[in-house]
């Protein structure tokens, strides 16, 4: 479908938004916009419904969770204290000599996350060598906004623990009907 196309038919109240599928959704946007005189009122809503659509098609057209790493670095050395904080709540582990390297603190560390109930309460934390992956368990924008802040503690402490940014990322939301202002139907 593109801008000017209509289906053939459409049933007794069924508007074009109701044909709208995963691929044509945008061309079914910007008809609708020139079909009903409202295109200066919806520019803005539907120039971003429109960016939105396309990110998630290119992400395959599902809601994507935000998330964000945390690099365990530096020298193993037993006693050393990681300290996560996940929108304002911090988990700690202090590792031990059976962690033998950095990959096994990472490991810990991830344990010692999901444990924690309020941290698994809304993530999850998974581990690839000695990087922490910080995933929210719900898709969409809302966790984008969560901080993350990593460091390490402790007498001597040589391993060191840098978050990938300073707040979670790459949420992107599910697709939203757009509300209809007062007095256009929306309907063709």
């Amino acid at each position: 479908m593109t801008g000017n196309e209509y289906p053939a038919a459409l049933a007794l109240g069924q508007t074009m938004l109701d044909t709208a599928t995963p691929g044509n959704l945008p061309d079914v946007l910007r008809s609708l916009a020139m079909s009903d005189g409202t295109t200066a009122k919806f520019s803005a809503v539907l120039n971003q419904l429109i960016a939105d659509v396309n990110s998630l098609k290119a992400l395959g057209g599902g809601p994507v969770a935000a998330s964000q790493t945390v690099v365990i670095g530096g020298t193993f050395h037993a006693g050393d204290i990681v300290n996560i904080t996940v929108g304002g709540h911090e988990v700690s582990y202090t590792s031990v000599a059976g962690d033998t390297n950095l990959a096994g603190v990472a490991s810990s560390t991830e344990a010692a996350l999901n444990a924690d109930a309020t941290f698994s309460a809304s993530y999850v934390a998974s581990v690839n060598s000695g990087t922490i992956t910080i995933t929210a368990k719900v898709a969409g924008t809302a966790a984008n906004a969560v901080t993350l802040t990593a460091s390490v503690s402790g007498s001597g402490a040589t391993t060191t623990a840098t978050a990938g940014g300073a707040y979670l990322a790459g949420g992107v939301g599910p697709i939203q009907q757009p509300s209809v202002a007062a007095g256009t139907s929306g309907q063709v």
